[in-house]
């Protein structure tokens, strides 16, 4: 399996279309190689440029839909990845109207789906989040017209989770269609293209060896110490193999399981070593002694943490639109031979959930 991106040619071919697709509003009549039609052209995308960034909804939107491309990507679980939202499209009006979906995917089995993007506000995460009559009807029509099924993806950020549930999941609320965030997890169609939860035994834990350094006597809970040697360990176990380290540092960095209060251990009053522990909730540990492993999350979720790292300030602004994702960078993550190996220190639990239907 290997996802690879068509080339294209944004600076040349690319903005070329969008300059033939503004007709000229001053310069009327120049023709494409008058500079007074070109100086337009670079005031009106200066302009309107200028003007989106201000607009919070609408950078927070083509980042959440540039967000759900990312993780198909790292996922690679398609043949086929498009998008649809774009070009120039005309249709037969009389039948009702249209609306463009954001993306065409191509699952492994050959099935094709159309998809459209949506981010769910955080502010009232147990609110359905709905689309208006017009949108549902046009997003119907143009799968009907496709001879292909239309589902809708939802960003969750109250919770950073994404689900992807059939436009006949969305159900009348009111005058709109909707669905809450509890009925999509169960209609949740993302396994279908590599999504899964993700589990291992707890604690994961990050072990500073450190000794003490320069010549400043300890002050109060403070001390001064250089770090001799760094250690992960994964339910008691060391971990030596660079693949399961690798894995067991994104699980740490953008699991569900919170962090513990870093520990500093020391002998005879001096500083031996430093450690950080990620844990499940006190209320899942139960479940967790019973069953021998707990969910540190989904895939997707523990993608999209890393991704709004990225491309978010700390409080939340917008800071990027978008972040290039690395082709299948989750499936070499966890590889389909992993449990292959009978020496794994790293217990791995990869859970597929499917909806009922």
């Amino acid at each position: 399996m290997t996802i690879r991106k068509i080339p294209r040619d944004p600076e040349g071919i690319e903005s070329l279309k969008l300059y033939a697709s503004l007709d000229p509003l001053v310069a009327v009549g120049a023709d494409l190689q008058d500079p007074a039609r070109l100086d337009e052209f670079l005031d009106r995308i200066k302009r309107g440029v200028s003007a989106s960034v201000q607009k919070a909804s609408r950078l927070h939107g083509l980042r959440v839909e540039a967000l759900f491309r990312a993780v198909l990507v790292a996922l690679g679980g398609f043949t086929l990845l498009t998008d649809v939202d774009g070009g120039e499209p005309y249709f037969d009006d009389s039948g009702g109207l249209v609306k463009l979906p954001d993306f065409c995917l191509v699952d492994r089995d050959g099935q094709q789906l159309l998809v459209e993007v949506k981010s769910a506000s955080p502010r009232d995460p147990l609110k359905p989040h709905v689309i208006s009559k017009t949108e549902m009807l046009g997003l119907q029509r143009y799968g009907e017209l496709m001879e292909a099924p239309v589902a809708v993806a939802h960003y969750w950020s109250a919770w950073n989770r994404w689900t992807l549930v059939r436009l006949d999941k969305l159900k009348p609320k009111g005058k709109k269609y909707g669905i809450d965030f509890q009925t999509a997890v169960l209609s949740n169609e993302l396994s279908r293209f590599g999504d899964c939860m993700v589990a291992t035994r707890p604690p994961l834990t990050l072990i500073l060896h450190v000794e003490e350094a320069g010549t400043q006597p300890a002050a109060g809970d403070r001390v001064q110490v250089k770090v001799t040697n760094v250690e992960v360990v994964a339910g008691g176990v060391t971990l030596r193999d660079g693949q399961e380290l690798n894995l067991a540092w994104f699980l740490m960095l953008f699991g569900d399981w919170p962090a513990e209060d870093p520990q500093m251990l020391s002998k005879d009053g001096v500083p031996q070593r430093i450690e950080l522990s990620v844990n499940p909730m006190p209320e899942e540990l139960e479940a967790v002694e019973h069953q021998g492993f707990g969910i540190v999350g989904m895939l997707s979720s523990m993608y999209s943490a890393m991704y709004n790292e990225l491309t978010l300030m700390p409080e939340g602004e917008v800071r990027e639109l978008r972040h290039e994702p690395d082709p299948g960078e989750l499936v070499a993550l966890i590889p389909d031979d992993y449990w292959d190996r009978e020496d794994r220190a790293l217990s791995i639990w990869r859970l597929h959930i499917e909806p009922p239907d």
